[in-house]
Formats: C-alpha cells, sequence, structure tokens
C-alpha cells in the first residue's frame, strides 16, 4: 500500500464535516492543501529527525575547463547532502567547501581541489584543467522533494514491460493506462507504487509513443521498475513519494486543519489540534532512528590511516 492522492481527500472528508452551504472546497483544492502541507510541514518534521528520507545522488562529468556546475534543479533549498569526485576505477575524494574570500588563494595550488557555491552553481577550484581526463564525476548527493500530487488519472500506470522492444535491444516497450496525459511531454518520472513511493528516475527522455505503448531506451529502466508502477509528467505523482505510510494520519489532519481554516472554521480548528501534537509525537517516536541495531561509525578524516588519501587531492591524482 501507499499514500495516494485520493486516500488523503477520503480521509479529510471523513476527518471532517463541511457545512452544507460550502461550496468554495473541491477535491482539487484539497490536494492542493495536501501538497502545501506536504511541503511546509512534513519535509520539515521529516528532515528534522535526520534520518536521510529525501537523499538521491547524482552524476555530472567533469568537463576540461569548465568550472562551474549546476546544483540539481530539483534540491531542497539548493543545497547539498555531500559532494565528491569519482573517477573511472571508482576512486572516490572528497571536495573542501573553500570560502569565496579564500578561492584565488588556491588557483596556484593544485594540491587541494575543492569547491564553493557561486549563486545556483558548483563553483571548481582551483580550475579545471584542460588536461584532465574524461572518466571524472562530479557526484553529488541532494534531497529531493516528494513531487506534487495529482489525480491518478493525470498519470500513467504500468500493464507491462516488453524486452527487446520493437524498435530493437537497445529499447523497452512499456505499455500504460492513460496514455493520453503524456502526449504533450518529451521527458517523464518512473514512480514507485508500493510503500515510500520512491522516485526510481527523473526526467527520462520518451523515444517512442504509440497508442498506449510508451518507448524508453534500456539505459534508463530502473532495475526495480514492475508492472504496477507509474509513469509521471515530470515533478507529479499520484503517490506521496519518499514518506512512510505511518505518516498518513498526520498528513490527514493537518490537510484538514488548513481546510477548515481557509473557510473561517477556527472552532473545528482548535479541535484538531490536540490530535495534531500527539500524531507529531507518535510520527518522531517510530521514524527515528531508522535502525536501532547498528550505530554510526564515526571516522576521522584526518587520522594517520587515511593521511595517505586525503593528501591526495591534486586534480590528476590516480590516473
Amino acid at each position: 500500500m501507499s499514500i495516494t492522492a485520493q486516500s488523503i481527500i477520503d480521509g479529510v472528508k471523513r476527518r471532517v464535516t463541511f457545512p452544507s452551504s460550502q461550496v468554495l472546497l473541491n477535491d482539487t483544492d484539497i490536494l492542493a492543501f495536501a501538497n502545501e502541507i506536504i511541503q511546509s510541514e512534513m519535509i520539515p518534521i521529516l528532515e528534522s529527525l535526520n534520518q536521510d528520507y529525501f537523499v538521491t545522488t547524482t552524476e555530472t562529468p567533469i568537463i576540461p575547463n569548465i568550472n562551474e556546475y549546476s546544483i540539481p534543479y530539483r534540491a531542497i533549498g539548493r543545497s547539498l547532502r555531500e559532494i565528491k569526485i569519482r573517477n573511472g576505477n571508482n576512486f572516490y575524494r572528497n571536495l573542501a567547501l573553500i570560502s569565496i574570500e579564500n578561492a584565488y588563494l588556491y588557483q596556484n595550488y593544485v594540491q587541494n581541489v575543492g569547491f564553493h557555491f557561486k549563486g545556483d552553481k558548483i563553483r571548481m577550484v582551483p580550475d579545471v584543467p584542460s588536461s584532465l581526463p574524461i572518466d571524472q564525476f562530479l557526484v553529488i548527493w541532494y534531497r529531493m522533494p516528494p513531487s506534487k500530487l495529482v489525480p491518478d488519472y493525470l498519470v500513467s500506470q504500468i500493464i507491462s514491460i516488453t524486452y527487446p522492444s520493437t524498435h530493437g535491444i537497445l529499447y523497452t516497450d512499456i505499455q500504460v493506462t492513460n496514455p493520453s496525459v503524456l502526449t504533450d511531454y518529451l521527458y517523464i518520472d518512473f514512480v514507485q507504487a508500493v510503500s515510500g513511493s520512491s522516485i526510481y528516475e527523473i526526467d527520462v527522455p520518451i523515444a517512442f509513443k504509440l497508442d498506449n505503448v510508451v518507448t524508453i531506451a534500456l539505459e534508463y529502466i530502473p532495475l526495480d521498475l514492475v508492472a504496477g508502477d507509474y509513469i509521471c509528467p515530470p515533478q507529479t505523482s499520484t503517490v506521496v513519494n519518499f514518506l512512510p505510510n505511518e505518516t498518513y494520519p498526520l498528513i490527514v489532519s493537518l490537510t484538514a486543519k488548513r481546510c477548515l481554516k481557509s473557510i473561517g472554521d477556527f472552532e473545528g480548528t482548535k479541535e484538531l489540534e490536540d490530535d495534531i501534537q500527539e500524531e507529531k509525537k507518535n510520527i518522531k517516536m517510530i521514524l527515528q532512528p531508522r535502525i536501532e541495531g547498528e550505530p554510526t561509525i564515526i571516522i576521522n578524516p584526518n587520522s594517520i590511516s587515511r593521511m595517505g588519501k586525503q593528501s591526495q587531492r591534486s586534480w590528476l591524482y590516480g590516473q
């Protein structure tokens, strides 16, 4: 099971009784309030637990003579969880965060590679050399928010996955419901249907579309993708991404409170407050920690055993 847009709408309607004379709120409004609650309330609550519910990763090739790289556009708060360099041998190097004031000091000191933020860009320091091998990648961990909740008729659900495609062994044919919702899109997101509802892949290019069959290049097909999962227009989903099912009562209560407040039912809003505080307490108790039997291991990056790797930070190290 997963938390769906419709289950939230139904839950709110069970939670509160709207006056019969109230004609301002409909299902679209309830869903809009739910999206606001997820962004303004649920994300901060789960982030406060420091359990990395929203963390995902992406890789960007480092190009010779190119010094600036974009922060992933879906990153919460335009911030990063971690950033490293990986080479073709899967050796990872840490990057030091260097203040803008001191960046110039590193231009002629290539033993230390780092970065600083420049607006919405990651600025590499020192400059990326023209001699850099092509197998260097910027690995970025960042927190991606849940996609905007939409009704199920605005997404497609996977009926079957066929490989190889009629277009060849490099493609996969996916039979879907509601193919018309994808008509105007060149890119899609793959979304898990079951609890957790992860976003498997984002901004996947559609190679071909014919009737109710969508053809995707094999390299973009997630290993875990199965019939029943969703193909959604970018940044949309009919299931709540990343949030555990245990958060459902709190989402419903907070959305109901927002609905009641919008129609001026302040007495009803106040009556929900005690339940909301109890549900917040229960959520934090259930979700933290995510694992009980394993303590977090703290590694000193400057220890004697790691000094060899830590001191080798030049652009061309390991090549």
